[in-house]
């Protein structure tokens, strides 16, 4: 893009209207701010308007900040740093704007608020409700735990009466078997006396032996048992020398 003097490039009617824009601008500086300086305001306003219609139609804002700023330091010799619209140049909100500013704040903290207390208060209850469950699990648990104690309890009650049961049953049962008489091997000997069977010689002399007071009677019977030929036998041996 070409720059400097004399050779001058026409913006066109957007051009034209950014100048009037800054001519608006530094007569409303020459009114407030600049009245001593009248012949360098219109120095520095020529200088504008011949570096936009040298400058390309189309401007970017920064650019023309930036130029604004830079030409107003060559003409008025200020070192001030800050760029247009700055200091006296700026737009300060008014009250009634600030006002709505802080009712809008205030709007939006209080929905936040209002959310915050929303989750806060269903946190709230999904915890009181997890906190119901857990007490009513611990219910179910101990009453689980003292029906398995109940039962255990009934077990070893009953084992213990199944256990005596048995014990007293085996104690009868040696009982009766100790208090019940021994049985008894028939170990004599029947000697019957008959008529119509005549007795030996050696038959009655064992006879008249061993039962020496019996001699009438044929037809008695008697029994001859292991005792009585132990004492015999004994009495046999007494009687010898």
């Amino acid at each position: 893009m070409p720059s400097g003097g004399g050779s001058g490039i026409s913006g066109g009617g957007e051009s034209s209207s950014v100048a009037a824009d800054y001519r608006l601008r530094w007569l409303l500086i020459e009114r407030s701010w600049c009245g001593g300086f009248a012949e360098r305001t219109e120095s520095a306003f020529s200088k504008i308007a011949e570096r936009i219609e040298l400058e390309a139609s189309v401007i970017l804002k920064e650019q023309e900040r930036h130029i604004l700023h830079e030409t107003y330091k060559e003409t008025t010799g200020c070192r001030s740093r800050k760029g247009p619209r700055h200091g006296y140049l700026a737009k300060y909100p008014t009250r009634s704007q600030l006002m709505n500013e802080r009712i809008e704040e205030q709007a939006r903290a209080s929905a936040l608020a209002a959310a915050a207390q929303q989750k806060n208060s269903e946190m709230q209850a999904e915890v009181e409700k997890l906190k119901e469950k857990l007490t009513i699990q611990a219910a179910k648990r101990e009453s689980d735990k003292e029906k398995i104690q109940q039962l255990q309890h009934q077990l070893e009650s009953t084992s213990s009466k199944i256990r005596e049961e048995l014990r007293q049953e085996f104690f009868s049962l040696i009982k009766q078997h100790n208090q019940a008489p021994p049985l008894t091997v028939p170990d004599s000997v029947l000697l019957s006396k008959q008529k119509s069977i005549q007795p030996s010689r050696l038959t009655r002399s064992a006879n008249r032996s061993l039962f020496p007071n019996d001699k009438d009677s044929n037809e008695t019977v008697t029994f001859i048992t292991s005792q009585t030929l132990q004492c015999r036998k004994k009495g046999g041996k007494e009687d010898q020398p």
